[in-house]
């Protein structure tokens, strides 16, 4: 949900919120949000409880920007709705995160601040990657988390699942209101940055996580064969083995259901919440992966292709190689990684931002570029929307169906590799946090492109 601001507005604003990350940032006393003044702000928030964070952040902040999201919600229409045929099965994509986002574009410059946008969005790569695959025409099943009702916070959240084409009956309503992630997307003297507070959240109650536990359970008995997709991370409060155990070898697996992995890798800078990774990685659970290059470099720590005191040489090599158009030493990690993966169907995606994406298996490794977009797109949501397509072309009848849990070919492998690239693609040249529907890809497609075998 994007808000554009009245010059006399998004003045008043920019004047308010440079007084907020003053005043929380003490004894800083910056005339205009800088790049300085965020960095000081997401310091202080990342030093703070989860409480302190509550009060002494994200409250006042809503008091600030609150009513700009009552006002847009009254005009906000929800898409037209899909209805599930009778018969059919469908994906099943779990929402850890009960959390929307906000994003403030703040310009300074000329020793003024303007906040002449705002956007609001439902956020979570579980709810962007549902909403891809609705606008593909596929309604998965979206067992989730939310906040208490009653908490404003929840309540937006609601309205803008609602809007996304969403749906959020199989939701567990929690004990304690939504949580909210923050983003400053500060432009200081044309430079921008972003700048992200993301809520810690305090662990979910015992009962929540059985009652999640168990609609996913019943999304995956009833369809069987679906993709399961994780996303990010297990709910707070979980064990490191709960989707190992809980979820995979007692749900997906007696199901027939493939195990797709969708990372975020600022869940991963915390080393407290990365045991979980580690566990996958040595019980060999996953059927597909997607990591960022970033992401992947982190993985290769986790499944102990390489040592920690090796990670920042093996990421400034793979970086300058890619840089190069150079894909040899990223396709000997990438299978090392894949020997982690399930050792019948494991694939591996990475994806390279402007410079195409990879996909490796076992046997193969392909390669396709980026096709061309043009400026002013956001790449938020891009890789969800490359997720949701490659599920998409793995059902698709006419070409013939894919199966997760097999052993693919090179042809198998170049069909979900376009089927990404084009997707994602689309998704980043929209602006704000749209995600691309079947029109924006194959808008792309007309830029026809070919991938490469790397040898």
């Amino acid at each position: 949900m994007r808000i554009q601001l009245s010059q006399s507005k998004a003045q008043e604003l920019g004047r308010k919120i440079r007084d907020f990350g003053v005043s929380y940032t003490q004894p800083n006393q910056e005339k205009v949000f800088s790049h300085n003044l965020a960095q000081e702000v997401e310091k202080t928030f990342h030093h703070q409880t989860s409480q302190d964070q509550r009060t002494e952040f994200v409250e006042p902040l809503w008091k600030i920007i609150g009513g700009y999201s009552d006002n847009a919600v009254v005009n906000l229409k929800s898409v037209s709705t899909l209805e599930r045929v009778s018969g059919e099965t469908y994906p099943i994509v779990p929402a850890f995160k009960d959390s929307p986002d906000v994003i403030l574009k703040i310009i300074s410059k000329n020793g003024k601040t303007t906040i002449p946008e705002i956007n609001f969005d439902k956020g979570g790569l579980a709810h962007n990657t549902t909403e891809a695959l609705k606008l593909l025409g596929i309604l998965a099943y979206t067992p989730s988390l939310l906040g208490n009702i009653s908490d404003p916070i929840s309540l937006l959240h609601k309205h803008l699942l609602d809007v996304s084409g969403i749906d959020t009956s199989l939701s567990v309503r929690t004990v304690a209101g939504t949580y909210l992630h923050t983003c400053f997307y500060v432009e200081d003297n044309g430079e921008p940055k972003e700048f992200w507070m993301a809520q810690v959240r305090e662990p979910f109650e015992k009962t929540e996580i059985s009652e999640l536990t168990d609609l996913i359970k019943k999304c995956c008995e009833t369809n069987p064969g679906e993709p399961l997709v994780l996303a990010a991370i297990p709910p707070v409060g979980t064990d490191n083995r709960y989707w190992t155990q809980q979820l995979i070898e007692e749900i997906a697996e007696p199901n027939n259901n493939p195990v797709l992995f969708n990372p975020k890798q600022y869940d991963y800078l915390d080393n407290t919440k990365t045991s979980f990774l580690i566990d996958l990685f040595l019980q060999k659970k996953l059927n597909l992966i997607k990591p960022n290059l970033e992401e992947f470099v982190q993985f290769l720590k986790f499944a102990y292709v390489i040592k920690g005191s090796e990670e920042d040489e093996v990421r400034q090599r793979l970086y300058k190689d890619v840089e190069k158009g150079k894909f040899k030493n990223l396709t000997e990690l990438g299978k090392k990684l894949v020997s982690k993966l399930d050792p019948d169907s494991g694939v591996l995606v990475i994806s390279l931002g402007k410079h195409g994406a990879v996909i490796i298996n076992k046997k193969y490794a392909l390669y396709s570029k980026a096709p061309e977009i043009g400026k002013g797109g956001c790449p938020s949501g891009a890789g969800d929307s490359g997720i949701a397509s490659i599920i998409a072309e793995a059902r698709d009848l006419i070409k013939g169906k894919i199966n997760f849990k097999s052993k693919l070919n090179d042809a198998d492998l170049n069909r979900l590799l376009l089927a990404f690239i084009y997707a994602a693609s689309a998704t980043a040249s929209l602006p704000g946090n749209k995600i691309a529907g079947p029109h924006e890809i194959n808008a792309l497609k007309q830029q026809e492109l070919k991938t490469r075998l790397i040898k």
